[in-house]
């Protein structure tokens, strides 16, 4: 006689995913081993800003929706898109929907969800979910890598195709800017995001997440503005008084703060003159510890959001990481 119980009791041991009890930035320190230019294990206090927005993945955080708004070199694709897809493979498994800005990024994403499953030995998790005639393709692809209970899907972020006939729980919407508003044919293109994640609207995590374009046609500031409109402060190191790096702002005391820099007789930036100048004391203070004020930043929220678990952050390019481009590469740029 067949050992049914048995036979069923392997099944399930061997689709088993092991719930972590950490929070999805101590998962990812833990597994993830970064590439260059930051080559080892994955550290947070690199990023500091992204470890609360990769934490609203954790299944009993109440975010729901999640808009990040933010200057390219941020470390969003290596800090929290990766990391959050290894994290949910591993301890919340379900259907993912991740988007690029173009077709010809679709490669290039899931090279680094390959290098990510490889680091962390999730590869053993990759396989079909499903029996298939021979002649189909395995669940892992150029566009899809299947695992016990869910699937990973990336595509293009202007093609509406993916978002009709399928339930996903999590989407990671990247480069929001490259969705198309709407049209006749897609309609609302929000809306069709919004609607394929209605069977698990209680569970669902939708993070959106773009550099900003033109204000008036941009999606990713019209729905960072849907949100509590959180602000990273950090402590100046010249008064401890926690600030929003700005690139321009009217200080306290009426005149200009914000980023400073010097020119030359022949109008020739001046590397030693690049500074910020504190909007609540008028204190100078450069980047080159940036590291150690950013490490002591908190996100503050700012607005009420259109809905209670909806979180939105902006983040500016003054707080890039030490090694990345610095305050007076983006001063050059301006000038």
């Amino acid at each position: 006689m067949v050992d049914y119980t048995s036979q069923l009791e392997r099944i399930l041991e061997s689709a088993r995913v092991k719930i972590s009890e950490l929070r999805p930035s101590e998962w990812a320190e833990k597994n993830i081993i970064m590439p260059k230019p930051f080559p080892g294990p994955l550290r947070y206090e690199k990023t500091p800003y992204t470890r609360e927005i990769i934490d609203c993945f954790a299944p009993d955080h109440p975010a729901r929706e999640i808009a990040v708004m933010g200057a390219a070199q941020f470390g969003k694709t290596a800090s929290i898109i990766v990391p959050v897809i290894g994290y949910i493979i591993a301890n919340d498994p379900g259907n993912i929907i991740m988007t690029v800005g173009h077709e010809d990024l679709v490669e290039e994403a899931m090279n680094n969800i390959d290098a990510m499953l490889d680091s962390t030995g999730l590869r053993k998790l990759i396989r079909p979910s499903a029996q298939r005639a021979k002649a189909q393709k395995s669940g892992d692809t150029n566009t899809i890598k299947e695992f016990p209970f869910g699937y990973i899907k990336v595509s293009a972020a202007s093609n509406p195709k993916i978002w009709r006939q399928v339930n996903y729980k999590f989407g990671l919407i990247d480069d929001y800017e490259a969705v198309r508003g709407g049209s006749k044919i897609a309609g609302d293109t929000r809306d069709l995001i919004e609607k394929r994640f209605t069977v698990y609207d209680k569970t669902k995590k939708i993070l959106y997440i773009s550099s900003p374009e033109l204000e008036d046609n941009s999606n990713i500031v019209k729905v960072y503005k849907m949100g509590d409109q959180r602000k990273f402060l950090v402590p100046c190191p010249c008064c401890g008084t926690f600030i929003e790096l700005k690139w321009s702002v009217t200080g306290s005391s009426g005149k200009p703060a914000g980023m400073i820099w010097e020119l030359d007789d022949e109008h020739k930036l001046i590397p030693e003159s690049v500074g910020y100048v504190c909007q609540e004391c008028d204190g100078f203070f450069t980047d080159q510890n940036k590291s150690d004020y950013v490490n002591r930043g908190y996100w503050n929220p700012t607005a009420k959001p259109f809905k209670p678990d909806f979180y939105s952050y902006h983040m500016s390019a003054l707080y890039s990481p030490h090694g990345m481009s610095d305050w007076e590469h983006y001063v050059y740029k301006w000038i």
